[in-house]
């Protein structure tokens, strides 16, 4: 179904992240079936350019003027008080993007700093809106302010449709609203023809892999402290982190004990492209997080054939049948992590038994598939075009 379609969103690239990886898939999706597609973001970082095509479709960058952001911290109010000066300015801006395209479908993803304008921009229009939630952003209103909670169910209200991104996401959003029946699961996907052409990278040891935003909630520490338990018994396995964040400082100086070193190598940042080598080349996949909404790394290290290991953190369970195609292990257990690399390490018949698992990778995992079912709610929210 070829529409004209403006995806809304927190962050886009060139920012690395699950979201903005599935987001710029998606975007190619509708692309190759013949839709014209528009994004607008948050112009953010800063330096970004305000108008530019990324792979192929016009992205817009605005300050979008988020009320929640509002804080008592000096330096925070300083910055927070010029966007609100220039939000007539912006969103004007903003407003104008709409118009001139002209959208026949608008579809909001990851609730955030672009939720007052949208609801500016539904009392001056009169339009539809699909709202597509991605796990961080309805678990994370916990600890914000009474603002965003009150600026996310005014916008989960005012949506037509709402997609979650596995049943651990519904589960959260029922803990904060009512459902009403508007809610419906697509399983973010992910492109197997780029998975299928990428090399793997050649270590000259075998090694054990993650990736994601070195913070808290992503236990890497964990990972880390297990990981130099192991090597007290094992001289044949290194540990390589993909990432980058608040928390790298410490990880750094974590890892750098006189017997690790030249164990763990730090990447920082890295592409799609330079991630699905060192995926494809690693002996372990291990997502040690605190909370994980989905996982989209967890799809991909399961097409690439690789033994994960995945604390209970929510959408691993969704993916992760224990003993058969990874291994599930508790959140913030060292033990139970030693334990299991150890398994796939030596235990050379279970590695087997979830590799021969992994070779045939479920259909609604694709990102083919979630676009289908992405057009599937277009049309019943817009009718056909």
């Amino acid at each position: 179904m070829a529409n004209k379609i403006i995806f809304i969103t927190s962050s886009y690239l060139p920012v690395i992240g699950g979201l903005q990886n599935f987001l710029s898939q998606l975007v190619g999706e509708f692309q190759k079936n013949g839709s014209e597609v528009r994004v607008i973001t948050h112009k953010y970082p800063r330096l970004l350019k305000s108008q530019e095509a990324v792979l192929g479709a016009r992205t817009f960058r605005c300050l979008f003027f988020d009320p929640a952001n509002f804080k008592f911290n000096f330096r925070s109010f300083l910055v927070n008080l010029g966007v609100l000066i220039l939000s007539p300015i912006n969103f004007f801006r903003f407003y104008r993007w709409v118009k001139d395209f002209n959208p026949e479908i608008i579809n909001y993803h990851f609730v955030g700093s672009p939720t007052f304008f949208i609801l500016i921009l539904l009392k001056i229009k009169k339009i539809k809106l699909i709202t597509s939630l991605h796990g961080d952003d309805v678990r994370t209103l916990a600890y914000r302010s009474k603002m965003s909670m009150l600026l996310f169910k005014k916008i989960i209200k005012k949506s037509n449709v709402i997609t979650v991104n596995s049943k651990n996401t519904l589960k959260d959003l029922k803990k904060i609203i009512t459902l009403t029946g508007k809610e419906k699961i697509i399983y973010n996907g992910i492109n197997l023809e780029q998975l299928r052409t990428q090399e793997s990278f050649s270590a000259p040891r075998k090694y054990i892999f993650s990736l994601g935003r070195f913070v808290k909630k992503k236990g890497f520490n964990i990972l880390i402290e297990s990981f130099l338990k192991v090597i007290e018994k094992r001289d044949d396995v290194d540990l390589i982190l993909a990432g980058d964040g608040p928390e790298r400082n410490d990880l750094e100086a974590l890892a750098k004990e006189s017997k690790a070193l030249g164990r763990i190598t730090f990447l920082g940042w890295v592409g799609q492209t330079k991630a699905i080598e060192y995926l494809k080349g690693c002996e372990i996949f291990v997502l040690p997080s605190f909370y994980e909404p989905f996982g989209l790394v967890l799809l991909e290290a399961m097409f690439c054939q690789k033994p994960i290991i995945a604390t209970k953190s929510g959408g691993p369970q969704e993916l992760i049948v224990n003993n058969e195609n990874g291994l599930l292990i508790e959140i913030d257990d060292k033990n139970s992590l030693i334990k299991a690399i150890f398994e796939l390490l030596d235990n050379r018949e279970l590695k087997d038994k979830i590799i021969a698992n992994l070779k045939i990778y479920p259909e609604e995992f694709t990102i083919k598939s979630a676009a289908i079912k992405y057009s599937l709610i277009f049309k019943e929210t817009y009718g056909e075009k």
